[in-house]
């Protein structure tokens, strides 16, 4: 924004106050004696310094340590402008309208950041906004300086970004109007980036945390629904403690639900393998937990899918005529999306390949193809490359040798 433009815009009262609707005083402060704020009782101590409310603060997650860097954010920028207001004041290098946005800007940002549960992103808005102000505010020196600085910021960064900043201060001559609309124009765009990736962040995990909340919600509706689809062999049941499931029919949805529980360890287990060694940022700390939240959820309803097709023997391929296998069968289709999708003979990408509707499996080929995808998986996860075994059709023992 140009300077004109920029000044006349600021001189409407309150503006911040209005963009976010907070209340304000409608009454012009243009005449407001400015030089109160070269006190020092005019910034007292925000709130979260003093020690009951350290006292009373709840354990960290990604939000209190997201609300903590705004906190530091805040008093390096309430830093900066008290040392520039103090030592520019009674020049003629001060710009009053500026300096007034920004105090507003810094108190309605120290009152929010009292409070624990503020609203994070309008704060962050506030205070971004308020660093941005601040560029106006510095003498010819010190913008040229913290210009280049700013590119050396930026190299590893954004390169072209850097090297266009670099072109534009190279070009300013010195004029420092030029030189502070080039770090605003940039400070801008580094705001709007920051502030599309914590939005992201913020709608891709309450997208997971909907999908979770749906996810145990689904997953309830199977276990109690599943007793009056799935098939039960009482054959396969009569020596375990789930015996007789005709005569006492709570005992299947025992059953359910001790599938449903290993798919579910199947898919908690698998999380923390994957979790264990994981380095993440702050940033995505959140969507990571969402996302191994969700894992147990999808192993669960995983395992109890298979479960009612292999009760009824609709997939081929894969026969169980042991409760072991059941449970295993079960556990493994938690932890494995790629055995999930392989019994159901789909691919990762949705397409079905070539059918093995007459290939019948014993449980040995059972066994063999559950370390065969789990071998997979652990080198999918390593990096290295998958080797296809070629599909081996189980001959049938009935089948008499060819003739010589």
């Amino acid at each position: 924004m140009p300077i004109d433009e920029r000044l006349q815009f600021s001189q409407e009262p309150n503006f911040i106050a209005k963009a976010i609707g907070m209340p304000f005083d409608s009454t012009p402060v243009l005449n407001e004696d400015m030089s109160k704020w070269c006190d020092e009782a005019a910034w007292p101590n925000p709130k979260w310094l003093n020690s009951a409310f350290f006292l009373k603060r709840k354990s960290k997650n990604s939000q209190q340590y997201l609300l903590t860097l705004l906190r530091s954010r805040y008093f390096r920028i309430e830093g900066d402008f008290r040392t520039f207001f103090n030592n520019y004041y009674n020049s003629q290098k001060i710009d009053f309208v500026v300096a007034r946005r920004i105090i507003a800007m810094l108190e309605m940002s120290r009152n929010s950041l009292e409070h624990d549960n503020c609203n994070l992103i309008e704060v962050r808005d506030l205070i971004a906004l308020a660093e941005q102000y601040m560029i106006w505010l510095y003498p010819e020196n010190i913008a040229s300086e913290r210009g280049y600085v700013l590119v050396a910021k930026l190299q590893n960064q954004d390169s072209y970004l850097s090297g266009l900043l670099k072109d534009r201060l190279d070009k300013a001559n010195g004029n420092v109007g030029i030189i502070r609309s080039v770090l605003e124009d940039v400070k801008d765009t580094l705001n709007q980036q920051e502030r599309d990736l914590f939005i992201t962040g913020s709608v891709q995990v309450t997208k997971l945390e909907n999908l979770t909340k749906m996810g145990v919600i689904a997953l309830a509706v199977f276990i109690v629904a599943l007793p009056f689809i799935v098939h039960f062999d009482k054959e396969m049941w009569k020596d375990t403690a789930f015996s007789d499931v005709d005569l006492y029919p709570f005992k299947r949805w025992l059953i359910t639900l001790s599938v449903g529980i290993l798919g579910a360890a199947g898919g908690f287990f698998s999380g923390l393998l994957q979790m264990k060694n994981k380095q993440i940022q702050l940033n995505d700390y959140e969507e990571s937990m969402s996302n191994f939240l969700l894992r147990p959820i999808i192993g669960g309803m995983a395992a109890l899918i298979l479960f009612i097709f292999l009760s009824w023997n609709v997939l081929p391929g894969v026969v169980f005529t042991n409760v072991g296998s059941v449970l295993f069968i079960a556990f493994l289709a938690g932890f494995s999306e790629r055995y999930f999708l392989r019994v159901l003979n789909v691919d990762e990408e949705g397409k079905t390949p070539p059918s093995i509707a007459n290939t019948s499996v014993s449980a040995p080929a059972i066994s063999t193809a559950v370390v065969q995808t789990s071998q997979k998986d652990e080198a999918k996860n390593e990096g290295n490359p998958i080797v296809e075994n070629p599909t081996t059709d189980v001959a049938n023992e009935n089948t008499p040798p060819p003739s010589s």
